[in-house]
């Protein structure tokens, strides 16, 4: 009995000490062999998880605020003397009808309309400031939405930021990142092309940042909300 006992102990030290071995040595080494590390054995597969469900809420994250900031984005339509039609995007700055756009698109003597949610809206031209290409108007409509100003001490590169844009005939929204900041300079990570100017640009939870500037090559830039502040007064 007492012979059957030891080997009891025996069998037990040593299934202990295996597992020990098993953990400590042989664990990592078989992670570690060629034929297996490629599975990565040794990683949790929770963070694939997680960076899916980053995804999806970022993803969600966008279309709430492309929600929230649709109605704050009016379609301004011009017409040269030649007959070329231009349009352009404007943002609602005030409840009251007051709407700030880029000043060239909207040249001065031309046939402009306003249109907010496809309602043709009567309007009086405020201000013109060449220099920074900015123009106010105030809309014979009140009770409007607005959104709320960036604040532009706090704009860091890699900032998310969507741009968003109401044409006669269709809406568009483009998203990206700040590329660039230097003073009042904003460039970002967004390509568009003509259909985007003067559209709104806004950060992933609707605060407006500033108007779109299209290069020619169509990369985007913000003319800032710092601007449109000063030239409104607000």
């Amino acid at each position: 009995m007492k012979i059957k006992g030891i080997k009891t102990i025996l069998i037990i030290l040593a299934a202990g000490v295996f597992a020990v071995f098993a953990d400590q040595v042989l664990w990592p080494y078989f992670v570690e062999v060629p034929l297996f590390y490629k599975y990565r054995l040794d990683q949790n597969q929770v963070y694939v998880t997680e960076k899916q469900l980053t995804t999806i809420q970022e993803n969600k994250a966008l279309k709430t605020a492309v929600e929230k900031v649709a109605n704050t984005v009016v379609n301004i339509t011009s017409k040269t003397a030649k007959g070329v039609v231009i349009e352009e995007s404007g943002l609602i700055l005030a409840s009251d009808g007051l709407v700030a756009t880029l000043s060239s698109p909207m040249p001065l003597n031309s046939g402009t309309e306003v249109f907010i949610e496809g309602q043709k809206i009567a309007f009086q031209v405020l201000k013109r400031d060449k220099t920074a290409d900015l123009a106010l108007i105030k809309v014979e409509k009140t009770n409007l939405t607005t959104s709320s100003f960036f604040p532009m001490e706090d704009l860091v590169l890699g900032e998310r930021i969507f741009l968003y844009g109401n044409l006669s005939v269709k809406k568009i929204v483009n998203e990206g990142v700040v590329r660039s900041i230097s003073g009042d300079s904003i460039e970002t990570s967004i390509i568009d092309n003509s259909e985007a100017t003067g559209s709104p640009v806004f950060d992933i939870e609707g605060n407006i940042l500033g108007l779109s500037v299209v290069a020619k090559d169509g990369r985007i830039s913000i003319l800032s909300v710092s601007k449109i502040k000063e030239l409104s007064g607000l």
